[in-house]
């Protein structure tokens, strides 16, 4: 018999069927294909097959029912994965999505713009600049502060180096500290000639010192062709590489071994004594040999041998210690051995290098004034050749005791003096004589020769002898700067024309002789009748009146008149 079909069984069971028709078993209008049963356990079943579109992504296809697949978005650049969609309905927000199939089905990756999240970095800036809270991927620029005399080393962060750019610039993407570091800027000082070479930081101090060769001064130092200091030692700020050099040059205290030498006085033949500060540096037994003599080197007092040790070959030298390795000598020429002749003073110190094997430093030589006259020894000083002149000046001293006398002559028998001076002047009142006390404590003489009443015989201004009577001398005393003022021009000056009147003597008032003297003043000759010739005070009319000086003539005219109403011949004109 056949097995019951399905909805036969449906039947047998206690719940109704949902409808009153009848089953497919029971349409009488169904039969089965021949040699089969309806209910047969051998009919073959059939996989049923889904459809799983993929929009946007990767997985689609066919698949059995019940299969378990995996899909996979595709997601573009710059988007978010939103979920998987059929239609309008949310199916997941997997991605990948794993599921097994049961329909039909259609799923699309839906995407969403990626949020912009815009963080902000602070970037810390120390010993310097630019520091701040910035956007990610701001460009910024930050820059160092220099202190002076620093250089810049580089930005770092903590210990690393950053950057040697300053400015620098970059684009913020973290937190940040940047710290700017310095080293000190150096400069390299050369001295050259001297001490202070090395390397010195900004605005170290420097001192550069000068080693001075024997025989030479310090000039000063040089960069390139500029004196730039002459102090020595030289102290200065270093601020830039420098080459200093020390100049020299020769010291005029010096002279070498076999050297000689020559200092001379501002005046001549006025001093008796000179003294000097003197170094031998090659040894106490060297020694160099030294005379004193006249401005002529015609008379002098020498030689003098010096040694190293302070010591001399004569009484006349003496040596004392300066304390700084020079001596102090004083050559007094009262007790010198005379070298040639007997001068009056000398003013030459003269060094003989062919006799002396020392080097030496000689300064501070000073000269002393001679006491040319002296109590009890005269005095004379040759005139030669003579002079003429107006007035005769000099300059004395009363060096010990209370006076000196002068006495200017022609000749032995004519002569203007003795004229007595004093320590501040004449001791007596002198018609012609004018003297001034100086600064220095001399005496300043003028002696007058056209007023000078004090003579003897019959001098004229012809000068040949200055004389000085030791035996009216008590002490001592100098006399020096002899001056002869002389005539340089003269000068007859008469006017163009004038007028007298009948009987009257001629008006010399306008007719002048004027001498220009060589100590620019001036001296007026009074004019004398001797000097008139041409002039009739009884000739009515003009007349030429010629005035005669010496050599020199000039002429004049004058008018001899009537005053108005006087009768020229009658008794009481003449």
């Amino acid at each position: 018999s056949e097995e019951p079909s399905q909805s036969e069984e449906i039947s047998q069971s206690e719940e109704p069927s949902q409808s009153e028709e009848p089953s497919q078993s029971e349409d009488p209008g169904q039969s089965t294909e021949p040699g089969q049963s309806a209910g047969s356990s051998d009919e073959p079943v059939l996989p049923v097959l889904y459809t799983v579109t993929v929009e946007n992504g990767e997985g689609g296809g066919e698949y059995e029912e019940g299969a378990e697949i995996t899909i996979t978005a595709t997601i573009p650049e710059g988007k978010l994965f939103a979920g998987w969609f059929n239609g309008e309905d949310l199916v997941s927000n997997e991605n990948p999505y794993t599921f097994n199939v049961s329909e039909d089905l259609t799923l699309t990756a839906h995407f969403e713009d990626i949020p912009v999240v815009i963080n902000t970095y602070t970037v810390t800036v120390e010993n310097g600049e630019g520091g701040g809270e910035y956007e990610e991927g701001t460009e910024i620029t930050v820059t160092a502060t220099i202190p002076e005399g620093k250089l810049f080393a580089g930005w770092f962060n903590g210990e690393e180096l950053v950057s040697n750019e300053n400015p620098y610039t970059f684009n913020v993407s973290e937190d940040l500290t940047l710290t700017a570091q310095f080293e000190d800027i150096t400069y390299q000082i050369t001295v050259s000639g001297g001490e202070g070479s090395g390397t010195y930081t900004y605005h170290a101090q420097v001192t550069a010192t000068a080693t001075i060769p024997e025989g030479k001064l310090f000039a000063g130092w040089s960069n390139g062709a500029e004196i730039v200091s002459e102090a020595n030692p030289y102290v200065f700020t270093a601020t830039a590489d420098t080459a200093l050099t020390a100049q020299f040059n020769a010291d005029p205290r010096y002279f070498g071994a076999g050297d000689g030498k020559t200092i001379s006085a501002e005046a001549q033949d006025s001093y008796n004594q000179v003294t000097f500060d003197f170094k031998i540096t090659n040894g106490e037994e060297r020694y160099f040999d030294f005379v004193v003599l006249s401005s002529d080197w015609g008379k002098g007092y020498g030689y003098i041998r010096v040694y190293g040790n302070g010591t001399t070959n004569n009484a006349s030298a003496t040596c004392v210690a300066r304390g700084d390795g020079f001596y102090t000598l004083t050559f007094n020429l009262e007790k010198a051995p005379k070298f040639v002749g007997e001068p009056e003073g000398v003013s030459v110190l003269f060094i003989r290098g062919n006799s002396s094997n020392a080097s030496a430093y000689i300064e501070n030589v000073e000269w002393s004034k001679v006491a040319n006259i002296i109590a009890g020894v005269s005095y004379q000083k040759n005139i030669s050749p003579a002079i003429t002149c107006e007035k005769v000046c000099f300059d004395y001293k009363i060096m010990s005791g209370t006076q000196m006398t002068i006495t200017l002559m022609n000749d032995w028998s004519n002569f203007f003096g003795n004229i007595t001076f004093g320590a501040t002047g004449t001791k007596y009142v002198y018609a012609g004589v004018t003297t001034t006390v100086l600064e220095n404590g001399y005496v300043h003489a003028e002696l007058d020769l056209d007023k000078i009443t004090q003579v003897n015989g019959s001098p004229t201004k012809t000068i040949a002898i200055i004389f000085s009577n030791g035996n009216n001398c008590d002490g001592a005393a100098h006399i020096e700067n002899y001056q002869f003022v002389t005539i340089t021009s003269t000068q007859l000056q008469v006017p163009e024309n004038t007028e007298c009147s009948f009987g009257d003597a001629l008006d010399l008032s306008a007719v002048k002789i004027v001498k220009n003297l060589s100590d620019d003043t001036q001296r007026e000759i009074a004019v004398t009748g001797d000097m008139i010739s041409g002039y009739d005070p009884l000739a009515l009319g003009e007349q030429t009146v010629t005035v005669t000086y010496g050599d020199m003539s000039e002429q004049f005219t004058v008018t001899v008149t009537v005053p108005s109403g006087t009768d020229p011949y009658a008794d009481d004109c003449y």
